[in-house]
Order: structure tokens, then C-alpha cells, then sequence
């Protein structure tokens, strides 16, 4: 499997971990955990392991990240995109 690491600057390692910590949603908490997690350079098998998702679920949600940034983890985001 491709590793997919994301390259995060120290403003979004903050911002992702005030969100994990103050998000509404476990899942909201859960995505911004799984990001921190991959730019730490776990592949993505690893983190669907992880979170119990599917590897799409993964690329998906670092697609959101990339695309739109933390409104991006929230649980209606697909509104947005």
C-alpha cells in the first residue's frame, strides 16, 4: 500500500490538536487525530486499522483536509465541498 503522509506546518498541528481535544463530535475528534497520525508517517492501512474505517474512508478524509482544511473533519462536510 502507497504511504500517505500529509505535511503539516505548526499552525495546523495546533489547530488539529485543539480540535481533537474541544471537538462536539468523537468522530470529528477522531479525524483530527487520524491527520496528526499520518503526518506523523502512518500509511493509511495503518490508520484504517486505527479507526476501525475503510482505507477510502482515510484518503478521504485527508482529501477534505486538503481541500477545504478543518471544516473539513466535521461531520457535515460534505456540504461544503
Amino acid at each position: 500500500m502507497k504511504k500517505k503522509v500529509i505535511e503539516l506546518n505548526e499552525v495546523e498541528k495546533i489547530t488539529l490538536q485543539e480540535a481533537e481535544k474541544n471537538g462536539k463530535t468523537r468522530a470529528f475528534r477522531e479525524r483530527c487525530h487520524c491527520l496528526q497520525l499520518s503526518s506523523e508517517g502512518y500509511r493509511v492501512k495503518e490508520l484504517a486499522s486505527i479507526f476501525r474505517v475503510s482505507e477510502i474512508s482515510i484518503y478521504t478524509w485527508v482529501k477534505r483536509w486538503e481541500t477545504i482544511g478543518i471544516v473539513g473533519l466535521r461531520d457535515t462536510a460534505a456540504e461544503y465541498l
